[in-house]
């Protein structure tokens, strides 16, 4: 829990400097987000295979659809769309186009991070007008 809590002076402190020291500029608050997905992406894609419940579960699911021939894996995606048998075949697909540039789960898992925390961070910067806020809400 105490990277958590890290995570959260670390972005306080940060909005601190550039959001709330009467320096509020468009610069600044692009500044803040940036460091928040930056964060938000180390936190996520660097996490060790033990943190959280499904961090395990999703490794598996990963080497699975790493041995999986394609055929399998668009049999499984048809199944699941045409005939409602199976789930998250999309998932798998995602994971056999990701498995040409890495089959490490590691980098995966920045990846992810990646699709993620990149548009959240530019929501919070050009929708938000408290960018700190919101990136507590978010945690």
């Amino acid at each position: 829990m105490g990277i958590y809590h890290f995570e959260i002076i670390t972005i306080i402190t940060l909005a601190i400097i550039f959001l709330l020291g009467g320096k509020n500029n468009d610069n600044n608050k692009k500044f803040f987000c940036g460091a928040c997905c930056i964060i938000w992406i180390a936190l996520s894609g660097l996490r060790h295979i033990t943190v959280g419940p499904d961090t395990a579960n999703y490794k598996v699911i990963f080497e699975t659809a790493l041995k999986t021939s394609w055929s399998e894996v668009w049999r499984s995606f048809y199944d699941a769309y045409m005939l409602g048998e199976g789930k998250d075949p999309g998932y798998t697909v995602l994971m056999k186009i990701f498995q040409y540039i890495s089959a490490d789960y590691q980098i995966y898992l920045i990846f992810n991070a990646l699709i993620f925390a990149i548009p959240v961070s530019i929501l919070i910067y050009k929708y938000s007008a408290e960018p700190l806020m919101s990136a507590l809400i978010f945690i």
